[in-house]
């Protein structure tokens, strides 16, 4: 991602802040920061200018100004923190409120209180394996998992699921493959391809 004039790049082995007028690289990884673990599978910039860092170890929240992590991980002792420390992906619904896809659960983080809200298969999705995350015009977020995608009505909690029988390409979607684009219409990758609709449309 590119934000605060620097060029921010995620890898397996940690991140990387490059800055194109000086041609300059700086390393974060465990050994020389409080990241939580080298291995990134999400970065993005939140409303505040920090780097959202979503890794296989938890869940980060780093000041470029301060050079200060925010951590959370999962603790099964504790019902309010994070629900699986696998993060497939995050959205930033506003500046209080932030949702993560994990391996085990949605979550979403309240940074008032810095708790977590988790949200499984006994909550109406089709899987706890959540991978995607995009929300539509209408204020409804779409999930995708390894069971399909799930409209889900965070007012009420109401969940309707969406298969194969319902015209998608597999009920197994990928990381890394969800989008919306300018005219609200969203895009899911999966295993056999890629669903595009939107919502309006369809509802």
């Amino acid at each position: 991602i590119c934000a605060n004039n620097y060029l921010w790049i995620a890898t397996q082995n940690g991140f990387f802040r490059f800055n194109p007028v000086k041609n300059e690289f700086v390393e974060f990884n465990t050994l020389n920061s409080n990241i939580l673990h080298d291995q990134i599978e999400v970065i993005k910039q939140d409303c505040f200018g920090n780097l959202l860092l979503g890794t296989i170890g938890g869940f980060s929240i780093y000041n470029p100004t301060n050079n200060i992590f925010t951590n959370y991980v999962s603790d099964k002792n504790d019902s309010t923190s994070l629900s699986d420390n696998f993060i497939t992906s995050i959205f930033e619904e506003d500046s209080t409120t932030i949702w993560l896809t994990t391996t085990y659960g949605l979550n979403k983080f309240d940074r008032t209180k810095k708790q977590f809200t988790c949200y499984h298969k006994k909550d109406g999705f089709n899987s706890d394996y959540f991978l995607g995350i995009e929300k539509d015009n209408s204020g409804f977020l779409w999930i995708s998992s390894n069971g399909g995608l799930s409209r889900f009505d965070t007012k009420n909690g109401e969940v309707k699921n969406f298969t194969k029988e319902y015209g998608m390409q597999s009920d197994l979607f990928i990381k890394k493959s969800h989008y919306k684009d300018k005219d609200g219409n969203l895009y899911f990758g999966g295993l056999n391809g890629f669903n595009v609709f939107n919502p309006a449309d369809v509802f």
